[in-house]
């Protein structure tokens, strides 16, 4: 590694650490305003609808996408093929969620999170459209775009949630701080990217880009679901109050985790 790229991937990881322990700053100062503004009841009623999307949205994100980072012989094609899995693996999920929603909502006995399951299974569609650049760019070391959507988007979702919990929106704030947050952060990365998606690919992009990535799946799959299962047990069978409760815990918890971890990573 030259000189160059080491000083430059050097400033970048600087970079992202700083705007990725910013972004935790900001979203557990957001929780802390929701849980006070609305009540850890309407809070906890969000995060079960929420702790069902997170799942979708991990299973879109770092799954094809990782593909394109360690890819040597990366080709134009690659990229395309992995757009339109990502897009229609985010559209599968999606369908599955508006399907099961009624069902997810009556396990938990709050008849609200169908529809806020509904509305905020979007985002899965914003981060599986947004994956294909976010890795161009990861791949390029263009840290600075990278930091800029991971602070501005939840600054901006924030400030959309809070108007909308202090406009009398309940718990519909925390699905609108979500969407907005996904559509500035997974929305900046097209502006960035010079990139955008054809069918110019062949049966062989997407065997590359299947082989490696359906793997993949299958360990987030299970990562996510294991990290989640008390949020959903606990949602199931103590209620949103207890739900919302352990979500500020965990959330603290994690973020100081996730401070460690992601710039390492």
């Amino acid at each position: 590694m030259s000189g160059s790229i080491k000083s430059d991937f050097s400033a970048g990881v600087t970079l992202m650490s700083l705007a990725i322990w910013l972004e935790q700053a900001v979203l557990f100062l957001m929780f802390i305003v929701y849980a006070r503004l609305l009540g850890a009841e309407t809070v906890g009623v969000g995060m079960m609808a929420i702790a069902v999307v997170l799942l979708g949205e991990t299973l879109v994100r770092e799954t094809f996408s990782d593909f394109l980072i360690q890819r040597v012989d990366l080709q134009r094609g690659h990229l395309s093929a992995a757009f339109w899995l990502l897009t229609g693996l985010a559209l599968v999920i999606m369908g599955v969620f508006w399907i099961a929603a009624p069902a997810i909502a009556a396990a938990y006995d709050e008849p609200q999170v169908a529809d806020l399951l509904r509305v905020a299974s979007v985002t899965v569609l914003f981060v599986a459209v947004a994956a294909v650049p976010v890795a161009s760019l990861r791949r390029r070391l263009a840290f600075s775009t990278l930091a800029v959507r991971t602070v501005l988007g939840p600054v901006l979702g924030g400030a959309a949630g809070l108007a909308a919990a202090l406009g009398g929106w309940g718990v519909w704030s925390l699905v609108i701080q979500r969407v907005v947050q996904g559509a500035v952060t997974d929305g900046l990365v097209w502006l960035a990217e010079k990139w955008r998606p054809d069918f110019s690919f062949r049966k062989q992009h997407l065997a590359d880009v299947w082989q490696f990535s359906s793997r993949m799946l299958g360990l987030r799959s299970a990562g996510v679901f294991a990290v989640q299962t008390p949020s959903y047990a606990i949602g199931i069978f103590l209620g949103p109050a207890a739900l919302a409760l352990y979500t500020a815990a965990w959330r603290l918890v994690d973020a100081l985790a996730f401070l460690i971890v992601a710039p390492i990573r």
